[in-house]
C-alpha cells in the first residue's frame, strides 16, 4: 500500500489500549477479527459521507468517527457513555469532528440536522426498535441516507452462550421489515470474516451475482458447496433513503497478519523447526550415549586396576600362565 492511499487509523488508537476490553466494544490496539469487522465497517462507510454531515450514533471509544472525518464536511460521534466520549475527545481532535454524549433514543441533535447517520452494531442493545429508527429519522435531512448494521442470531455465536450486552436481536426477516416499512428504498449485504481465496470480475458487470461460498476440507481433499455468499454470515448491513440509492462499492479488507497465506508459512516454518529440534534431540542423544559408554570404560577401566592392586584380579606372566 502507497502512502496516497493508506488510511491511517494508528494515531486513533493510541492511549486507548489500556482501556478496559468486554468483548464487545471494539478498542482501537485489539487485533483479530473483532478489529477487522469494525474497522472494515467504517471503511466502507466512507464512500458515502464525502461533502456530507454525518452522525456517527453509538460511536464508542470514537476510532470510526475519525476515520470518516476530513472526507465528510463534518462528524457527530454521539455515545451513552460518558467517560468514553471523554476519551474520544481527548483523542481525536480534528476540526471538523466533535463528540456528545447521548442516547440512540434521544439524540441531542435539532430535527433535519444530518445527511448520513452510521449506526454499527447498536440496535441490538436496545428493545425499542422502532423507536429508535424514528428518532433518527428525525434527525436525518429529507432525502438521507441511513447505513446501519446489526449481528444475525441465527448465525451469531452459534453453540454459545448468548451475548449478555444484547438486549433484543432481530433475526433477518425482522430487520428487512423494519428498515423496508421505514425507507422508500433499501438494500443489503452480509458480513463475515473468513479466510481462503477470493474470485471476482475485473469490471463492473451487471450480471455479477451474490458469490457462491465453497467450504474446503485439506484433509478429505473435497469442497462443499454452501449456497451464496451471506446465507450464514455473522453481520447484516443495510442502506436506506427515501431517495434513490447510491451505488455501492462492497469491498474486501484484507488482514495479511491472518491470512491463510501467512498461516501456512508460519506451518511451513514451524516444521522446519521441528526438524531442527528432533535433529537436534538425534545429536544429543548420540552424544549423550557415547558419553555414557566412555563414562563406562573408564569405570571398568578404574576397577580392574584397582582389583589389580589388591590382587584380585592376577597380573598376566611372561609365559602365559
Amino acid at each position: 500500500m502507497t502512502e496516497s492511499n493508506s488510511i491511517s487509523y494508528r494515531q486513533s488508537s493510541m492511549g486507548q489500549v489500556d482501556t478496559e476490553f468486554t468483548g464487545e466494544r471494539f478498542i482501537p490496539g485489539i487485533g483479530g477479527q473483532i478489529e477487522a469487522e469494525h474497522v472494515h465497517r467504517y471503511l466502507f462507510a466512507r464512500q458515502f459521507v464525502e461533502g456530507r454531515d454525518v452522525l456517527d450514533i453509538a460511536c464508542g471509544e470514537g476510532y470510526g468517527s475519525d476515520l470518516m472525518s476530513g472526507l465528510a464536511k463534518s462528524v457527530i460521534g454521539v455515545d451513552i457513555d460518558e467517560e468514553t466520549i471523554a476519551r474520544a475527545r481527548q483523542v481525536h481532535t480534528a476540526s471538523d469532528l466533535r463528540f456528545e454524549t447521548g442516547s440512540c433514543l434521544a439524540i441531542p441533535l435539532e430535527d433535519d440536522s444530518v445527511d448520513v447517520i452510521v449506526s454499527f452494531e447498536t440496535i441490538e442493545h436496545i428493545a425499542e426498535h422502532e423507536a429508535f429508527i424514528t428518532e433518527a429519522r428525525r434527525v436525518l435531512r429529507p432525502g438521507g441516507l441511513m447505513l446501519i448494521s446489526t449481528p444475525d442470531p441465527d448465525n451469531y455465536l452459534q453453540d454459545e452462550e448468548d451475548n449478555v450486552f444484547h438486549v433484543k436481536e432481530l433475526r433477518r426477516n425482522e430487520f428487512f421489515e423494519l428498515m423496508n416499512g421505514t425507507f422508500n428504498n433499501a438494500c443489503y449485504g452480509a458480513q463475515e470474516c473468513i479466510s481462503g481465496s477470493v474470485l471476482m470480475p475485473l469490471d463492473d458487470a451487471k450480471r455479477f451475482r451474490t458469490p457462491v461460498r465453497f467450504e474446503l476440507d485439506s484433509h478429505e481433499l473435497a469442497a462443499k458447496e454452501q449456497g451464496r455468499f451471506g446465507t450464514f454470515s455473522i453481520y447484516l448491513v443495510a442502506i436506506a433513503s427515501d431517495q434513490d440509492l447510491p451505488e455501492v462499492d462492497w469491498s474486501l479488507l484484507d488482514v495479511p497478519d491472518y491470512s491463510i497465506t501467512t498461516f501456512m508459512k508460519l506451518k511451513h516454518e514451524m516444521s522446519l523447526l521441528a526438524n531442527s529440534v528432533d535433529g537436534m534431540k538425534a545429536e544429543y542423544d548420540e552424544a549423550l550415549g557415547s558419553a555414557y559408554r566412555e563414562l563406562d570404560s573408564l569405570r571398568r577401566s578404574l576397577l580392574v586396576r584397582i582389583a589389580s592392586k589388591i590382587g584380585l584380579v592376577k597380573k598376566p606372566t611372561g609365559d602365559g600362565s
